[in-house]
């Protein structure tokens, strides 16, 4: 990750975007199965509900390196707006790619779930990182696992 100096600091961005890194592969290797071996759904439009998760998962993904930029850190709004924008492109390059694999189709619908999954991932994972923040700023004591203060 870029340090306040703006050199990469390679453990810490290796840390910090390995995890987006291998989710933005895993959907590339998914989105490369051909169409006839892929389980049928039983619900109607129940791909765009996974396209969505899928990408809420990346969105929050891509969030966490970006806030821990100098830059990130005291634009939390931006950041989340540069992860979005970035699980949306992946997105697009996804649904491009499924053009060129068999049975499968290139749908604006899935990219819309994709982008939706992304804002809404990076938006919960950025409100959870300020109430732990807050949380923290105003000394409460942590949750144990059912919930209790300690």
């Amino acid at each position: 990750m870029p340090s306040a100096s703006g050199r990469c600091d390679g453990p810490r961005f290796l840390r910090d975007w390995l995890p987006a890194g291998v989710a933005l592969a895993a959907t590339f290797v998914a989105s490369s199965i051909p169409g006839d071996r892929l389980p049928p759904l039983a619900m109607w439009n129940a791909d765009k509900l996974l396209h969505a998760v899928e990408y809420a998962v990346i969105g929050a993904l891509l969030l966490w390196p970006l806030v821990r930029t100098s830059w990130g850190s005291r634009r939390p709004v931006v950041a989340l707006l540069a992860a979005t924008a970035l699980a949306s492109a992946w997105g697009g390059l996804d649904e491009i790619h499924q053009l060129f694999t068999p049975n499968r189709s290139c749908d604006w619908r899935d990219w819309v779930a994709d982008t939706g999954g992304a804002l809404l991932g990076a938006l919960v994972w950025l409100a959870v990182g300020r109430a732990r923040a807050r949380r923290r700023l105003l000394g409460a004591a942590p949750l144990d696992v059912r919930g209790d203060a300690r």
